[in-house]
């Protein structure tokens, strides 16, 4: 495997891509747990929680964090930040949900 010992651009743009796959990685953690707990919600009846959730976190933390990170000119970057403050909220809140769902069940 080439280093980029012979192409040292190639040692930076590993660099930045690598940066890159973690903001990826982030946010893939929250878009496997949100469209599933937002569905056993549904199953259970619950139609509003995920409503809620989803509400907030696209029309609350999601564009003021993109807004604050645009305002100190974080860039592409700045958006991929707002994307997962917006994402990994509302799967953790929708699984807390659901899990006081399943207790209420019982």
């Amino acid at each position: 495997m080439d280093r980029g010992d012979r192409h040292p651009r190639c040692a930076v743009v590993a660099v930045g891509v690598a940066g890159w796959l973690a903001l990826a990685a982030s946010s893939e953690l929250s878009t496997v747990f949100r469209p599933r707990a937002t569905g056993a919600l549904r199953g259970l009846g619950d139609t509003r929680s995920p409503m809620l959730a989803h509400l907030a976190g696209y029309w609350d933390a999601g564009p003021a964090v993109a807004y604050l990170l645009c305002s100190i000119s974080a860039g592409r970057g700045g958006l991929w930040v707002a994307c997962c403050a917006a994402l990994i909220p509302i799967g953790s809140v929708l699984l807390v949900v659901w899990k006081r769902q399943l207790e209420r069940v019982k």
